[in-house]
């Protein structure tokens, strides 16, 4: 899957507790090829998250309402909340 659009919101750098691997995760727009029938632009904002150490340098350029290209697989979690209600998460996880 590739994706271009701008960023959210600046990216984030964490670290994955056991192993310590650099991960980040950032929002971006994606605005659709087509309008809705009043003539507005549709957007979707996708979840992204990409590991490495190299990400640890990616980082810095990856700031609020910057255009980003990112090639990935999509991923959809399912999980049951507290309350047993079934939820579910989509992310792209970016490899380029």
């Amino acid at each position: 899957m590739t994706l271009v659009g701008r960023l959210v919101a600046d990216a984030e750098l964490k670290y994955l507790p056991n192993s310590g691997t650099p991960k980040i995760t950032f929002s971006m727009a994606v605005d659709r090829r087509f309008k809705d029938k009043n003539g507005n632009k549709i957007t979707d904002f996708i979840q992204c998250e990409q590991l490495g150490k190299h990400v640890e340098n990616l980082v810095q350029y990856l700031v609020k309402g910057k255009p980003v290209y990112a090639v990935g697989e999509l991923n959809i979690y399912n999980y049951k909340d507290e309350n047993g209600c079934w939820k579910s998460i989509t992310k792209v996880n970016v490899n380029a």
